[in-house]
């Protein structure tokens, strides 16, 4: 049985289990699957880029943010620079050492907002580098990018949260040893072909901003 949307897959799932009774749990069992993909998961097609205009201390993660990679920011000038992650502690200790609005130089995740510090002395473009969560399928959206490429991860992830479900120890043992097959399989093929190191490439006004503590 081809495996190329929603449905399909829903399909699938019930005919591997051999069962025609599950049809309203069957959905949990990918929604589950797409949870655990979230976490373990990092291919090349997670990851993405956006840009917001920032001008206060505190702004929103993107929706579908998985985990960051790097983020930079942009002054007017046009000068770029790379702001070093810290923790909210350490950006908590340096705002109560001074609030004074500046040039931010650090950056951490406090729930659903990122903070930087200092607190932003003017208007600046940040620009996000991170992992994306997948796209959930639903009818809605019957496809994504994961299910085109490697369907056989969805159906064997689907299968490892039926078995659980159903107390199927053995089932679960199977599933569980071909998702995690599947899942380096995929990021053993994602590895980037990279040609010799150029040295001579430069970095127009890119410029690093680095604390003098050693802590951070």
């Amino acid at each position: 049985m081809a495996i190329s949307n929603y449905s399909e897959l829903q399909a699938s799932v019930a005919g591997w289990l051999n069962r025609s009774d599950l049809s309203v749990v069957i959905p949990d069992f990918i929604s589950l699957a797409e949870a655990q993909f979230n976490r373990v998961m990092r291919a090349r097609e997670m990851q993405g880029q956006a840009t917001a205009n920032i001008n206060t201390a505190f702004f929103a993660l993107p929706a579908d943010f998985a985990e960051v990679k790097a983020m930079r920011l942009t002054d007017g000038s046009g000068a770029v620079w790379d702001l070093i992650q810290a923790t909210p502690e350490q950006l908590s200790t340096g705002m109560a050492e001074s609030s004074t609005p500046s040039v931010p130089e650090f950056y951490s995740i406090l729930g659903e907002q990122f903070q930087i510090y200092p607190p932003p002395n003017g208007a600046y473009v940040a620009t996000l580098i991170y992992v994306r969560k997948l796209v959930p399928l639903s009818t809605a959206a019957p496809s994504n990018w994961l299910l085109e490429t490697a369907p056989d991860i969805y159906l064997y992830g689907s299968l490892v949260q039926a078995a659980q479900y159903l107390r199927d120890v053995e089932g679960l043992a199977t599933w569980k040893a071909l998702l995690e097959q599947a899942i380096e399989e995929l990021r053993v093929g994602d590895k980037p072909v990279i040609g010799p190191l150029r040295t001579d490439i430069p970095l127009v006004g890119l410029q690093r901003r680095y604390n003098i503590y050693s802590d951070w």
